[in-house]
């Protein structure tokens, strides 16, 4: 005989099915919440970090961070090694800076400022392979735009072969508009076929070589030169052929005539300045 206050099974059941409705609605808002708060703190982060790139100005004669010893910047690896904490991986051509020795270090000197808690690293096989993170791999998350990743540019090229690195303040077009730091997912990294990152709200595989197979946007924080932050959706800029053109949000580089690399061709190499991108055959989309 069944108790006055004992369910029964169709009871049950109502309650099991209510109660995994209410989850169903809650997880998605609340994976979300998760999701802005990292971008919280990457804004947070590129603020601080925008504090010492300032502070280092005045420093040094009010230009942006430049420090070619060990060759970071002819190899290109200063775009991690401005600041930040130790390098577990090979970089590319040379080894980066000892955190100490980075030059945003006596301004900047906790690893954490430049660590992004959606960061999901990069698969950059068969030349490396930066997990679980870009900060584990690079010791800092951010990247330093002194150059738009080799990624080719609409006529004409860049004014410097390092951009804004070394160059006064005023240098710099718009700077409310120029971005100084950003995070891998605003770019395409160009080499061995082109990589894709998705960090902030991925869903899927967070390295694709095809944006359009990708599962969720291309979010990234960023710091411009004027030292406001934000974050924004590269997407639809990531699905033309041109890329790193002047958008009424962000500017990339300084136009000149010095080429389409972001750094100096090798001595000997026989590159071209100009370079090709994945899925540049594809007409722009209006």
């Amino acid at each position: 005989m069944r108790g006055k206050n004992a369910f029964t099974l169709v009871e049950l059941l109502v309650v099991i099915s209510i109660i995994a409705l209410l989850l169903s609605i809650l997880l998605p808002a609340l994976n979300k919440a998760k999701e802005q708060a990292k971008l919280a703190v990457c804004l947070s982060n590129m603020k601080q970090i925008g504090y010492a790139f300032k502070v280092y100005m005045q420093d040094n004669e009010n230009r942006f961070p430049y420090n070619d010893e060990g060759g970071y910047f002819e190899s290109g690896d200063a775009e991690f090694g401005y600041g930040g904490g130790e390098q577990h991986l090979g970089a590319m051509l040379t080894d980066l800076p000892d955190p100490e020795d980075r030059m945003l270090y006596p301004y900047a000197k906790e690893p954490d400022a430049f660590f992004c808690p959606a960061d999901n690293g990069e698969n950059l096989l068969p030349m490396e392979w930066w997990k679980p993170t870009t900060f584990y791999a690079m010791g800092a998350s951010y990247r330093y735009n002194y150059n738009p990743w080799d990624n080719p540019l609409r006529g004409g090229g860049l004014a410097e072969w390092y951009g804004i690195a070394n160059q006064k303040e005023s240098w710099a077009p718009h700077p409310s508009r120029y971005i100084m730091l950003h995070e891998p997912p605003a770019l395409c990294w160009t080499f061995y076929g082109g990589r894709y990152f998705l960090w902030h709200f991925a869903r899927g595989e967070t390295t694709v070589m095809d944006p359009e197979l990708a599962r969720s946007a291309f979010i990234s924080t960023i710091l411009f030169v004027d030292g406001h932050a934000g974050s924004f959706d590269f997407t639809e800029v990531l699905l033309q052929q041109y890329p790193c053109e002047p958008t009424a949000e962000w500017v990339w580089y300084k136009r000149g005539d010095l080429g389409t690399w972001g750094r100096k061709p090798p001595i000997g190499s026989g590159i071209s300045p100009a370079i090709s991108r994945p899925g540049a055959e594809k007409p722009e989309k209006n």
